[in-house]
């Protein structure tokens, strides 16, 4: 049996921790405060040509999508993504930047919602390397990382501004795509989110939407992170554990084909299990 905590659970996240407690795991969850974990109720994303929304309710056939179950990490899986993404992008030339998270949610094109857990089993943290710190021979799950600043250009910033929050971005979550790249946004304890590459995010988002030029956004904090955006788990460097991809936006998961969850949290179990056996 092995301690696992899980990081920010999304709605994927707890399901496939369902199935590990199922294989004796004794199964714990932690939300960070330099990772803002929201509770949204939609995804808009915003491309020059056309907004798109996404809620939990069905728009049309969910469509199948294999590479989701490329769980390990090897050459073979890598090809397979790299090819798989690149026609992704010649045929859909306005997400240039995104990454498969998004091509999942494009086809399967519904949303799981599960408000955040609140229980004795969840313990909150100020930072993520608290967290570490207090959890080494805890094995970590978790979609996000805090990194040291030369491992990464993609960073969280927290954002004050004149703006009304609640009225322009609500409870909902946002993607942008901008000259190739991704930034998304929402809000979280008055607070404006931003996630992206680089540092300027407003700066980008003021160029497709310009009436964000007329408020002030003041940057009050900035993180660099590094996501999982593949299908395989991804062992850390920084803490026991893996960065995995869960496909979600905040509280929000895209909506996984069930033997999904089935499979993904048997590959977890077996690769943890493996990982106890050598240390012994």
């Amino acid at each position: 049996m092995a301690d696992i905590l899980l990081v920010n659970p999304s709605v994927n996240l707890k399901a496939v921790s369902m199935e590990m407690k199922l294989y004796g795991n004794n199964v714990k969850y932690a939300y960070t405060e330099d990772i803002p974990f929201p509770d949204v109720h939609r995804v808009f994303y915003f491309l020059h040509s056309i907004n798109l929304c996404f809620t939990t309710e069905a728009q049309g056939e969910m469509e199948r999508e294999d590479k989701v179950m490329l769980f390990k990490n090897n050459i073979i899986s890598k090809f397979k993504m790299m090819g798989y993404m690149r026609n992704f992008v010649e045929d859909n030339k306005e997400l240039l930047g995104s990454d498969f998270a998004d091509t999942v949610l494009l086809k399967r094109s519904m949303l799981r919602y599960e408000s955040k857990i609140d229980s004795n089993n969840v313990t909150h943290y100020k930072s993520f390397n608290e967290m570490c710190m207090e959890n080494r021979d805890v094995y970590i799950l978790s979609n996000m990382s805090i990194v040291p600043s030369n491992q990464s250009n993609e960073y969280v910033c927290f954002w004050e501004t004149d703006i009304d929050l609640i009225t322009t971005f609500g409870s909902d979550y946002f993607v942008f795509f901008i000259s190739g790249s991704k930034l998304e946004a929402y809000v979280y304890n008055n607070l404006l989110i931003t996630i992206g590459k680089g540092v300027n995010h407003m700066d980008s988002i003021s160029k497709l939407v310009p009436t964000f030029n007329k408020f002030v956004f003041k940057k009050v904090k900035e993180t660099n992170i590094i996501k999982n955006v593949n299908p395989w788990i991804q062992s850390s460097q920084l803490f026991k554990g893996y960065l995995v991809n869960d496909y979600s936006f905040g509280n929000l998961s895209t909506a996984m084909p069930a033997v999904w969850y089935d499979k993904f949290a048997s590959f977890l179990h077996t690769n943890i299990d493996k990982s106890s056996r050598q240390k012994v």
